[in-house]
């Protein structure tokens, strides 16, 4: 018995160390001597000579569902339920909190605080001060909470993946003078498995993207998902209450801590603070209504839009019960359209993904376009009216329908519109939008790859002085740096090719304080020196500003940067 999507032995050898050339020992299924017998005997026997265990006694379903959807789609782990996993709240439910962080507390099961990287560079990168302390304050309310029967051994624990941050909470705890907090077990996943605590708190610690290596070093592909055995541990240690802190911008450079924190987001468990405001409770705590980010009255978009997209778009079926479902098919929203649910067609995944996304994406080019100046509309009457929208992104096409409205007021307006789709029903979904009568009018064409636009199409746009939009948006955070570098590379031919054209580079990523620039970056290194940024800050956060209705969000963030010639 065993669980081979949890930590095995630990091993020293790397993977070329530990691989088997041997066909007889390959033939048994001996191809990696770093994994176990149970993982060797599971992964080679028949259906019938295994089975699984559905139940489990430990998880609050709300804690579960994560782990559940992310690492065990297939095996679907159902509580026992024994009598903690049908309470309502993680604690007594006559307490009454007397600060914002007894009201987090007390009411969110799942919870994040972002931790910035400590400002000064003495420490240690296998410690986290800013997060020592969000630690320490946490653990303070939560004895004050729970001081009638806390027991150290049962209630609270604290996983770090470095023995170093160890010491630095243990002093922090010391400064809080409570004797009962001296005797928590505070260690590193390795050495939590198998056990458990009412409430866990994981202190992810590290300060840059290299680390993200150490994390993730016990990861392995199985089917569609990415199973993550270390996270996996750390996360199904918690009985009642899970709580996160970490560098959002760091560890949203990995999918699965991304989908980690979207999950939280959208479960009103995500803080907008930072470290010393969250010791101080000086924040406010989420409540905002579920679904609310694809409700009809979210975001403030034109009625023309608004009814296309209703007669395109579908919702998915049973959206209530499977929404989590959903969010980890489409990677969060992340997706890079390669890999698809084995259960999915391309073309529901495409519905669902456009249904969950495609509004927000829509909101924030708008955002973009009309929020950074007059600098578009002055480009557009100095090329009198000529543009060309080349849409890189990651959508079907709602950087480009919300360009076509931003300048549909502008006279003169002559826009083309070129697609490269990240699959083709993307791109047959976009060519639907564009062909509704509120569309009709711009000149619109789909390719599958930027190399496919032939040649005379970029001749027939350099006759006279056009202006070329490249919109690379929801792009970069689901290529790798390598094909970010050849995209660069591919734009450098064309803009020195037809240098009688003006350029303009959009770039977003709408996933804000969580998002993945490591290839935007990669992309940027190489690209043409004359391509330079509008403004020397960039890249900037915007804002998506919500429509004011209750239970949605004043507004939400995107990054963005725009390159010029």
């Amino acid at each position: 018995m065993g669980d081979y999507k949890q930590l095995p032995a630990i091993a020293q050898q790397s993977a070329e160390e530990a691989a088997v050339t041997d066909l007889l020992l390959r033939n048994i299924g001996l191809e990696d001597c770093r994994n176990s017998l149970f993982e060797r005997l599971y992964k080679s026997s028949p259906d019938t000579c295994r089975s699984i265990l559905h139940k489990q006694g430990r998880m609050h379903p709300a804690i579960a569902e994560f782990p559940n959807q992310t690492f065990y789609y297939r095996e679907q782990l159902e509580s026992v339920p024994l009598p903690h996993q049908l309470e309502e709240t993680p604690y007594e439910a006559s307490l009454t909190p007397q600060d914002s962080i007894d009201q987090l507390l007390l009411e969110r099961r799942m919870v994040f605080i972002p931790a910035e990287a400590p400002d000064h560079l003495t420490c240690s990168d296998k410690t986290n001060p800013n997060e020592a302390r969000i630690v320490a304050t946490l653990l303070g309310h939560i004895y004050r909470l729970t001081e009638s029967r806390f027991d150290p051994n049962r209630t609270v624990g604290v996983i770090v993946p470095y023995r170093n941050q160890i010491a630095m909470i243990r002093k922090e705890i010391a400064r809080l003078q409570l004797t009962a907090l001296q005797d928590i077990s505070i260690d590193t996943v390795e050495r939590y498995q198998g056990s458990q605590r009412d409430i866990i708190i994981y202190s992810f610690t590290i300060q840059n993207f290299s680390q993200l290596n150490f994390l993730t070093a016990n990861t392995f592909q199985e089917g569609n998902f990415l199973i993550d055995r270390k996270l996996n541990v750390a996360l199904t240690r918690a009985r009642k209450q899970l709580l996160l802190t970490g560098n959002p911008h760091i560890l949203g450079a990995n999918i699965t801590f991304y989908k980690l924190m979207e999950y939280i987001r959208l479960h009103n468990g995500y803080l907008e603070t930072d470290a010393l405001s969250f010791c101080r409770g000086d924040f406010t705590l989420p409540s905002y209504r579920k679904n609310w980010e694809v409700a009809d009255d979210t975001y403030s978009l034109p009625a023309h839009f608004k009814q296309v997209f209703s007669e395109l778009i579908a919702p998915p079926a049973q959206l209530e019960e499977n929404e989590t479902y959903y969010r980890e098919a489409t990677a969060y929203g992340r997706s890079d359209f390669r890999t698809l649910p084995e259960e999915m067609s391309p073309s529901d995944f495409c519905q669902v993904y456009n249904y969950l996304y495609m509004r927000k994406q829509y909101a924030a080019a708008q955002a973009l376009f009309t929020g950074s100046g007059n600098w578009l509309h002055d480009l557009i009457r100095k090329v009198s009216g000529r543009v060309v929208f080349c849409d890189l992104s990651c959508e079907a096409g709602a950087s480009g329908l919300a360009f076509a409205d931003v300048c549909r007021s502008l006279p003169h307006l002559d826009l083309t519109y070129t697609g490269i789709y990240p699959m083709q029903e993307m791109g047959e979904t976009a060519e639907t939008f564009f062909r509704s009568p509120a569309y009709k009018h711009i000149q619109a064409s789909w390719y599958p790859r930027l190399s496919a636009v032939p040649a005379a199409f970029w001749q027939a746009h350099a006759v006279l002085t056009e202006l070329v939009i490249f919109n690379l948006s929801s792009l970069f955070d689901r290529i790798a740096p390598r094909e970010a570098r050849d995209l660069a590379l591919q734009i450098n031919q064309l803009v020195h090719a037809r240098p009688l054209n003006h350029y303009v580079l959009v770039y977003r990523d709408d996933a804000g304080p969580c998002m993945h620039n490591h290839s935007y970056t990669a992309f940027c290194n190489h690209l043409s020196a004359e391509l330079k940024p509008l403004q020397p800050q960039m890249p900037l956060f915007g804002k998506i500003h919500c429509e004011p209705t209750e239970g949605v969000p004043v507004s939400q963030e995107f990054l963005y940067e725009i390159r010029t010639n």
